[in-house]
């Protein structure tokens, strides 16, 4: 099974950090890494913010390095 990242934002009321924890803690290969941001539940939609684009595409290239 690959590597999973689940990037959840850390302002989101949807789709909390603490929901998107939990279901990674119970995938194989996957870990946690919360996209910090005000953003809510718009954080890393592309185009929005620039920075958050940039440390997306970074997450994402890590990961497919491995």
């Amino acid at each position: 099974m690959p590597p999973t990242l689940v990037m959840p934002g850390s302002s989101d009321l949807y789709f909390t950090l603490e929901d998107a924890a939990w279901e990674a803690q119970r995938m194989p290969r996957a870990r946690c890494q919360p996209l910090v941001s005000q953003w809510g539940h718009c954080t890393g939609a592309p185009g929005r913010n620039s920075q958050d684009s940039r440390v997306v595409l970074e997450a994402c290239r890590q990961l497919l390095a491995r």
